[in-house]
């Protein structure tokens, strides 16, 4: 049991069931992380009498862990006319006393005293002479220990010789002139380092081949602060494999409110990244309000897991947010900005790279960065599972987001545009861009585009030398040989152009292919690029091949049209493999030519219905079709074949 206000059918006294105004002083200390950690129940005494019985426990006060040494404690004499409560607490050195209430005949609560926690409620009737359970009303507030005490400490700056100071006592733990060794001669565990304002140089590598060690062995609850960015800089000038800060394998760990100066630019060396985690032992690490600039690699680099980035600034750095591999898992990086990424082409980098499962990109600036804006994929399987919800993503080499074999993607209410800004091969031209891994051994399936903005405009943002611009809205593509991606929807997107660049402009654009894809209710420069399906059909038994023409109905072309994929059904299989080919006449149907490509009726298994996906081609309006079967058949029946295709 713990706190308690009884229903009026479950008092002993009508009064104990009316809530009093200190039941809420007593729910309000848990803001303070005062009340009870285990313990300190109080019932009758044994004989009864104007006692109460404390057990032992221990509690919370005022930030101060208290033992409890159980007890009888006594309740004052009742009052002859009126009932009165009386309030048993504890203080931060565990002692237990009774606040008594005044009688009345309507009697309250009495006020809490200060640095007390309550443990329960008396109801002490008129002329009453012995406590029973049914007056004591539990007031417990249970409590979990997360950590009993943090151990606050001061880096200052002391006209160039930097002071650490404990801040419980004043007194200086650490000094010198190299704020690496300062701050790493005060960490530890449950511990939080505030930096003051100004720049603290951090000259060399105390260990971990990083200036500063964050969470190191069994250092967990620890938090490095500053006093704002741009107000306390933490400046690199020593070559650093690991750069600014590494995190290491403790648990519950938050970088804030500074910025990290990894000064590439002033120092001849490699200073390497801004913050580093890359051990998977690592639960439960946020980075807020920082910024990262001038790194000779990414601004961040995260193999982790519960990484929260957000409201950060990450700029002018080799690389941008990586989340290096699916060991990475629940991260959220979100509302950050990240601009001048990579290095004139030299250096290619994403603004923010995700390997890994289940993350969350939402309401992030991306912009001028040498690679792709978001990439949501990686190399090693599983990898997926993010959503990219209302980032404004711009001038980008390659595309704007990139599903890189990512399976289970929601990529939704974005801006992007002016990407493909690259000049040179290999690059990518496209808004979003749904494609296999880069090993080619994975695609991504299962993704849904909607509600996105995605358009060039070439006059605002012009182009460099050799670059193509964004060429294509949203594109599906086997690169790799991954496979075509599959189980798609890319619905109610704005794919209007402002400006095409000179190679022109494709709302969607069908490179590779695969099945179940729903392609609908986008607003273009083309409107009519949804799919249509050309259906052609033969009833009765197949016939044997080598029969050319066997449809019953044939189809005549609508209007201009991008041939993309083939599909074929029969209600009974064949016993052989069959191929269908697809014929074309541009002449009213008077002579057919075999024209686009085959699909295969495979006779083992249960299947009826197959797919193939040739090279797109283009027909013309008034050209008319039929199929002919170019292998096996003679048995079998009722076949139906159908083209699928856009308008162009």
């Amino acid at each position: 049991m713990s706190f308690k206000i009884p229903n009026e059918a479950d008092a002993a006294f009508a009064d104990q069931a009316e809530p009093d105004s200190v039941d809420f002083d007593i729910l309000a200390a848990i803001h303070d992380k005062d009340g009870v950690l285990d313990g300190c129940a109080v019932t009758e005494d044994s004989p009864q009498g104007l006692f109460v019985a404390v057990a032992s426990g221990t509690v919370m006060v005022d930030g101060l862990k208290a033992s409890v040494t159980g007890a009888d404690v006594v309740i004052t004499a009742a009052d002859g006319s009126n009932d009165r409560f009386d309030l048993v607490v504890v203080d931060s050195a565990g002692a237990i006393t009774v606040v008594a209430g005044t009688a009345s005949t309507n009697p309250v609560f009495p006020a809490i005293p200060a640095t007390r926690v309550v443990l329960a409620a008396v109801f002490v009737p008129t002329s009453d002479t012995q406590i029973a359970d049914n007056q004591i009303t539990d007031k417990r507030i249970l409590i979990r220990e997360i950590a009993t005490t943090i151990a606050t400490y001061f880096i200052y700056d002391d006209g160039g010789t930097y002071r650490a100071v404990e801040g419980a006592t004043g007194a200086v733990i650490s000094q010198g002139t190299d704020a690496a060794v300062v701050y790493n001669n005060v960490k530890g565990a449950d511990r939080r380092i505030v930096f003051g304002e100004g720049t603290f140089n951090l000259n060399t590598l105390p260990a971990n081949s990083a200036c500063i060690n964050l969470g190191t062995g069994t250092e967990n609850n620890s938090t490095i602060e500053g006093q704002g960015q741009g107000v306390t800089i933490l400046k690199v000038n020593v070559a650093s494999s690991a750069g600014a800060i590494n995190v290491g394998t403790g648990d519950v760990l938050a970088i804030r409110n500074l910025t990290i100066d990894c000064n590439k630019t002033g120092f001849a060396g490699s200073p390497g990244q801004g913050i580093r985690a890359l051990s998977v032992s690592n639960l439960g690490l946020i980075v807020e309000r920082v910024e990262v600039k001038d790194a000779d690699d990414r601004a961040m680099s995260f193999t982790s897991l519960n990484v929260r980035v957000e409201n950060c600034w990450v700029h002018d750095c080799d690389g941008g947010i990586g989340f290096n591999s699916n060991s990475n898992s629940h991260v959220r990086c979100n509302f950050n900005q990240v601009h001048d990424i990579g290095t004139e082409w030299t250096i290619i980098e994403d603004g923010i790279f995700f390997g890994g499962q289940y993350g969350e990109f939402i309401g992030n600036t991306i912009y001028l960065c040498t690679d792709t804006g978001i990439n949501i994929g990686g190399d090693a399987a599983p990898t997926g599972w993010a959503k990219c919800i209302g980032n404004t993503i711009f001038q980008i080499g390659n595309s704007g987001i990139n599903t890189g074999g990512g399976d289970h993607q929601i990529i939704q209410g974005n801006i992007i545009f002016a990407c493909g800004r690259k000049d040179a091969v290999p690059r990518s031209n496209s808004g979003v861009r749904i494609r296999d891994n880069g090993a080619g051994t994975f695609t991504s399936n299962d993704v849904i585009v909607t509600g996105n903005r995605i358009y060039e405009d070439d006059v605002t943002f012009p182009l460099d030398a050799g670059a193509l611009g964004q060429l294509n809205g949203v594109e599906m593509v086997d690169i790799a040989g991954g496979g075509s991606p599959d189980d798609l929807i890319i619905a109610l997107n704005d794919l209007r152009v402002i400006d095409a660049a000179p190679g022109g402009w494709t709302p969607i654009l069908r490179t590779d292919i695969g099945t179940n894809v729903i392609i609908k209710d986008n607003l273009s420069d083309d409107p009519d690029r949804e799919e249509h399906s050309l259906i052609l059909g033969q009833s009765g038994t197949i016939p044997a091949a080598t029969t050319n023409d066997v449809a019953d109905f044939l189809v005549t072309i609508p209007f201009d049209m991008t041939l993309t994929r083939i599909k074929g059904v029969v209600k009974t299989k064949p016993s052989s493999n069959t191929t269908f080919q697809i014929r074309r006449s541009t002449n009213d149907g008077d002579t057919f030519a075999n024209f686009f490509g085959t699909v295969v009726i495979t006779a083992a298994g249960a299947a009826k219905s197959f797919s193939a996906d040739p090279a797109d081609l283009d027909v013309n309006e008034g050209d008319v079709f039929n199929y002919s079967v170019t292998v096996g058949g003679g048995d079998g029946s009722n076949a139906l074949v159908e083209i699928i295709g856009v308008a162009r």
